[in-house]
């Protein structure tokens, strides 16, 4: 993996002294927005934290709006295995939550779908400048100027950012371990490495195979004989994917239905409220189906040219 991620920075036409809110959706448990791109659309985004450029279009979408590539990107996963390179078209705006990104630099390539309802996804690239918030309980995304920096709150945490991604430090069961922050993804998963230091209630069942856009992999999880520390709140007894790819922790959607989640990339700082300290993560019912959306998990634009 190069060690350099790029992106163009987005303009923001829009007074940043304003909060600009835009309701989410999860159909598949992961967020999903409204957009509107070069005047076009309503067009159906996900919200993905875990991919760091700015935006992703589905070729059908690329083609549906006239745009013919300005550039190549190699993209592959945190685990670095494998990479794929791909066209990037510019979008002269797009708006989202009353707020108009300008010069936003997309990569074109197939969403996990297969292009039958997503029509692009919103990376965490896009939102350097503002705090970007996940109200997941209230289904809100929100968009304003402003900084964590001095907030005197036990849920604000250091985040560190590793080729556009946002990383915290948890607590699995006393081991404490980075994870990522990622929208995109379903549950809470934790690399297999850690499974030795870890007790677990019962056996690993193979659940469902997720991808990213490099790779592949079979999904086992268990029940943990223990807690999940994070920023001050726990998730008792959780349920945990077990991931063979990647050497970090992966905090996704499903694991953050009861928070409201703010990152300020610019002080590298993220805040998880909620209205309680205690939390449960069950075995997701139908995990086979669900994991069809995991596929942008973990993708990052290594080279811009």
């Amino acid at each position: 993996m190069a060690t350099a991620t790029l992106w163009l920075p987005c303009l923001l036409a829009a007074q940043p002294s304003r909060e600009h809110a835009a309701r989410f959706s999860t159909p598949q448990g992961i967020p999903l927005v409204q957009v509107r791109i070069d005047g076009q659309g309503p067009f159906s985004f996900v919200v993905d934290t875990g991919t760091n450029c700015e935006a992703i279009v589905s070729p059908r979408l690329a083609k549906r709006l006239g745009l013919t590539a300005t550039g190549r990107t190699s993209i592959t996963d945190l685990g670095g295995h494998g990479a794929r390179t791909l066209d990037t078209v510019q979008l002269k705006t797009l708006a989202l939550a009353g707020v108009e990104f300008r010069g936003v630099r997309a990569v074109v390539t197939d969403l996990p779908d297969g292009d039958s309802v997503l029509d692009g996804v919103l990376g965490f690239g896009l939102f350097w400048k503002e705090l970007l918030t996940l109200d997941y309980p209230r289904h809100r995304l929100i968009v304003e100027a402003g900084s964590l920096a001095g907030a005197k709150d036990e849920h604000v945490v250091p985040m560190r950012i590793q080729s556009g991604i946002p990383l915290v430090q948890i607590d699995v069961a006393g081991v404490t371990t980075e994870a990522g922050i990622d929208s995109g993804g379903l549950g809470l998963s934790i690399p297999s490495s850690l499974v030795e230091r870890l007790r677990f209630d019962g056996g690993f069942d193979t659940v469902a195979f997720g991808r990213t856009q490099v790779s592949s992999f079979a999904l086992r999880g268990a029940v943990l004989d223990g807690a999940v520390e994070v920023a001050g709140s726990e998730f008792e007894e959780p349920w945990l994917e077990l991931n063979p790819m990647f050497a970090i922790a992966n905090i996704g959607s499903g694991a953050l239905r009861d928070f409201v989640v703010t990152f300020d990339q610019r002080s590298k700082l993220v805040r998880f409220s909620s209205a309680g300290k205690r939390h449960h993560l069950v075995k997701p019912r139908n995990l086979a189906n669900a994991a069809r959306l995991d596929d942008l998990v973990g993708t990052t634009v290594t080279h811009v040219y």
